[in-house]
């Protein structure tokens, strides 16, 4: 079996809120945070794929919030057909 790490996207989010303090001075307040990693794949095996577990894909440890692999039979890697997967992972803490 052959894997290598063909891609990876980093997204971070907060919700946001403009609230006054004691002094009516508008501050913005964050909380939410919500951080993910894509991280895409190429083998030359069938994967299995499975959402909800912690799980870590091209060096990256996350709750996989979604998984899907596809056939790509154009391609060849070490002489078998390729399956390319795409793995979106839920991470701890307010960066990525």
């Amino acid at each position: 079996m052959t894997v290598h790490t063909h891609g990876i996207e980093k997204a971070a989010k907060a919700d946001s809120e403009k609230l006054p303090d004691v002094n009516g001075t508008k501050i913005t307040y964050a909380g939410g945070v919500e951080c993910q990693i894509t991280v895409t794949e190429r083998r030359n095996d069938e994967p299995t794929i499975t959402a909800g577990a912690s799980v870590t894909v091209g060096g990256r440890t996350g709750v996989c919030e979604s998984a899907q692999a596809k056939l790509l039979p154009q391609y060849k890697l070490d002489g078998a057909v390729v399956w390319e997967t795409q793995h979106v992972l839920a991470t701890e803490g307010d960066s990525v």
